[in-house]
Order: C-alpha cells, then structure tokens, then sequence
C-alpha cells in the first residue's frame, strides 16, 4: 500500500474523537511526533491521552496535518508514479501547496511562518478541542486501555521470542567443566568417599 493510501483524510481527523479508531490512528501517528516519540513510549499506555497531550499540542497537531496534507499527499503520488526518484529529487516542485504556511524551504524561517489565516485556524482548533475532550470523556480511559492491551500483547510476544531464542542458542551445549565444581569423590548418594 502507498503512504498516500495510508492517510486518514483532514476530515477524519477533524471528527476527533467521535471517529474513534481514526483519532486513535492520528494520536498513535501524528500527536506522538509533536509530544516527541520517547514521551509518547513512556506514557501513551499509562497515562490518559489528555495528561500527556496537552490541548495545544494536539490542536498544533491537527494544524500541521491539515497545512501539510495536500503537500504529503502530492508527494507521494509523484513518488508512486515514478518510485525510482530519490526523495530529494522530489522536492517541492510541482507538489500542492502548504494551507497555512508560506511558500518556500524552510516554510517556519523569518517572513515565512504561519499566516493570519493559519494562527486563527489553531485558536479555532485549540477551543475545537476543548470541547471535544468534554463531549467524549471516555475516550481517554477507552485509548489507555487499547494501548495497554496492545503493549501487553507485544511485550508477551517479545518475552516469548528472547526465550526461543535463547532455547536455540543453548541447544546440544553442555555444562562446562571446572575444577572448583567438581563431582569427582562423591558418590552416588551424594556423600564424599573420603567418608
């Protein structure tokens, strides 16, 4: 499947947590990248979704999806037609326009940051937000759950794989020899001969 097949459209995601399994998607895939990937490690199955993605990040996450998805997706329907180009030689040229940002490399360098419209649409996004956290409440313990049956499960799985792997690695050896060990003066019941 191509990257481009494997987004969630800017509409999925604008449904937040109404669209369950979508939003799970984007705060496994995109919010984790803005809390930073060892936070999202450490807490994403122990803590609850809004304890460890404060609203702003999430509302930046969501702008950033947004500002860049027509971009993404260009990009990657160039590269599906054409997989042989190296990703540098993909560029920005001919790719869709970022929504929010100015044109150009670099799009957060000086007199290129956001735009008026982009910082209205993160406040608009920030009390979106705000208010999807209150209608669906439960989403928090129902996302902590999913991701600690999902961490449970690979951790089993993980847990299981080191003991095969060291079953294999120990087959056919034998115990090692050495003189401070030795077996030699004892019989079979255990006592020394020198008895």
């Amino acid at each position: 499947m191509a990257f481009a097949d494997e987004l969630y459209s800017v509409q999925d995601v604008g449904d937040m947590r109404s669209g369950d399994a979508k939003y799970e998607w984007f705060i496994d895939n995109i919010c984790s990248v803005v809390v930073g990937a060892e936070e999202y490690k450490r807490k994403s199955a122990s803590e609850y979704v809004s304890k460890w993605l404060s609203v702003s990040s999430e509302a930046f996450a969501i702008l950033a999806y947004e500002n860049y998805y027509d971009n993404t997706t260009s990009i990657a329907e160039k590269w599906k037609e054409n997989s042989d180009l190296s990703r540098k030689s993909l560029g920005v040229e001919g790719a869709a326009e970022a929504l929010y940002t100015k044109k150009g490399p670099g799009g957060g360098k000086r007199n290129r940051g956001w735009s008026k419209v982009g910082i209205d649409r993160y406040n608009e996004l920030f009390n979106k937000v705000t208010e999807d956290r209150k209608e669906y409440d439960g989403f928090d313990s129902f996302y902590q759950l999913r991701k600690l049956a999902t961490s449970t499960s690979a951790e089993t799985l993980k847990k299981r794989k080191r003991e095969e792997n060291q079953a294999e690695r120990e087959q056919g050896w034998k115990a090692a020899h050495d003189d401070m060990s030795s077996d030699e003066g004892e019989s079979d019941d255990g006592n020394s001969d020198n008895e």
